[in-house]
């Protein structure tokens, strides 16, 4: 009797630890188990548009580029061609990062890189040519722009670009600057545009009739 009271205690400690150890040991695995966390499904989504999108995306652009250049206006620009001289612009984004005056365009340029824009204007410092070069122009391709604008009015065939323009309202143009295609390039990707104000270029003094594309 005496021992086998003794031995009571021993047995339900040996149980008890037993059931702590068999405890552990299931918590060890179920934290095995657990799943490591993984990225929100959103942000994989996010991160790239499927090409479907990426051609809803350019006719909007386009559709947008159209609507604005007959008011004389790029996108995301406030300065409209005709209408605005250079100095209001300086008033507004400070001095250009470069001013050069080139002959061929029949006036100076004003550049604002971090606008990602730049202004034509002549001797009265009237504003004929905006273009931009806003980095959302890059997904555009020149098929996709003949296929949601139509046939241009003009193409023109430079050393190193080619031009489709468009008119834009009565009174302007509107210019899309490509890259040169090539064989390995055949529908090249928007290097910038313009709207383009012709009669801006005209110098009635100097018997010079300015440009029209």
């Amino acid at each position: 009797m005496f021992r086998s009271k003794k031995s009571i205690p021993f047995i339900t400690l040996l149980l008890l630890c037993l059931v702590l150890l068999a405890g552990c040991s299931s918590s060890k695995k179920d934290s095995i188990r657990q799943p490591v966390t993984q990225p929100s499904e959103n942000s994989t989504e996010s991160s790239s548009l499927n090409p479907e999108q990426k051609e809803d995306s350019q006719a909007a652009l386009l559709n947008e580029i159209m609507q604005l250049a007959p008011q004389g206006k790029v996108i995301n620009c406030e300065f409209p061609v005709e209408t605005t001289v250079i100095d209001t612009v300086n008033e507004k984004w400070g001095d250009p990062d470069s001013t050069d005056y080139i002959a061929s365009a029949k006036g100076t340029y004003a550049t604002y890189s971090e606008h990602h824009a730049a202004f034509g204007f002549n001797k009265g410092l009237q504003i004929f040519d905006v273009r931009s070069y806003d980095n959302s122009l890059k997904q555009i391709t020149m098929s996709k722009v003949e296929e949601i604008l139509g046939t241009p009015e003009n193409i023109h065939h430079y050393n190193t670009e080619d031009m489709l323009v468009y008119k834009a309202g009565e009174k302007y143009q509107l210019l899309f600057i490509f890259p040169k295609a090539t064989q390995q390039n055949s529908d090249p990707r928007l290097n910038h545009y313009n709207v383009f104000y012709p009669r801006g270029t005209v110098n009635m003094m100097a018997d010079d009739p300015g440009i029209k594309y």
